[in-house]
């Protein structure tokens, strides 16, 4: 375990360090981002490791499609094209001001429409580190962490930063 300042680095043990050089010249950095609250210090993480490592950063949103988009019986593509359009815009829009101020890091975004605690572990395989949000404000009788980051620490195969936002 590694502290980073406002979180910190989980590398699993056992792992190959041969397995771990060649995941991270690949795969490069997958951060999961909510677009529900500001996270400025994920993001401020997630570019500077990719930057140092001279790799690329892959932003990943997971949403539920919402209900008149999918039903039990059927789902519109239409629908979840839009939605995917409308979050891919927000998404960017999050992202421009680190792409300016981090210019070599080649960003890849992508909304799924998933859970992200279900989902976060499966995209970061083979990558050379995930980063993953904590809330500092979580409420008095909360878990420590949320089910994002807890899915990410106990199923994600590559190292697993977990960073203290607001």
């Amino acid at each position: 375990m590694e502290f980073c300042g406002t979180g910190v680095v989980l590398v699993r043990a056992g792992e190959q360090q041969d397995e771990q050089a060649s995941c991270a010249e690949a795969a490069g950095v997958v951060v999961g981002l909510s677009l529900r609250r500001r996270c400025e210090e994920v993001l401020e993480f997630a570019f500077g490791a990719a930057a140092r490592r001279g790799t690329t950063l892959r932003a990943v949103h997971c949403r539920t499609l919402p209900v008149p988009a999918s039903s039990l019986w059927s789902s519109s593509p239409e629908a979840a094209e839009a939605v995917a359009r409308a979050v891919g815009q927000e998404l960017g829009t999050v992202l421009r001001p680190w792409q300016e101020k981090f210019p070599g890091v080649r960003v890849i975004d992508e909304v799924l429409f998933d859970s992200a605690a279900r989902t976060v572990a499966r995209v970061a395989s083979g990558s050379a580190l995930l980063v993953v949000g904590r809330r500092r404000d979580r409420p008095a009788l909360a878990p420590g962490i949320g089910p994002v980051a807890h899915a990410a620490i106990h199923h994600a195969l590559c190292p697993v930063a977990v960073v203290t936002h607001d």
